[in-house]
């Protein structure tokens, strides 16, 4: 991946390097098309179980956001 030959741009070169992940998880497993797959989810830190989770704080309130747009009108709803 911090090669990555064939990929147009260098964002997972890019997510290796960043000081801002000081940990990840990975999973190796089966891929339909392409016989295996590897998923990697960088973190900066853990939180221990009970305590408050930062990021589910600012979800919470980009989440609360009151957000204006004009709905196409062939479009009935958004999810």
């Amino acid at each position: 991946m911090i090669v990555d030959d064939g990929v147009p741009n260098r964002g997972h070169r890019e997510n290796i390097f960043n000081p801002d992940f000081r940990c990840l998880g990975s999973f190796t497993g089966h891929h339909k098309d392409f016989e295996t797959m590897t998923c990697i989810d960088y973190a900066g830190s853990f939180v221990k179980a009970g305590d408050a989770d930062p990021i589910e704080k600012q979800m919470d309130l980009f989440l609360k956001e009151e957000v204006e747009f004009d709905m196409p009108r062939d479009v009935r709803s958004w999810k």
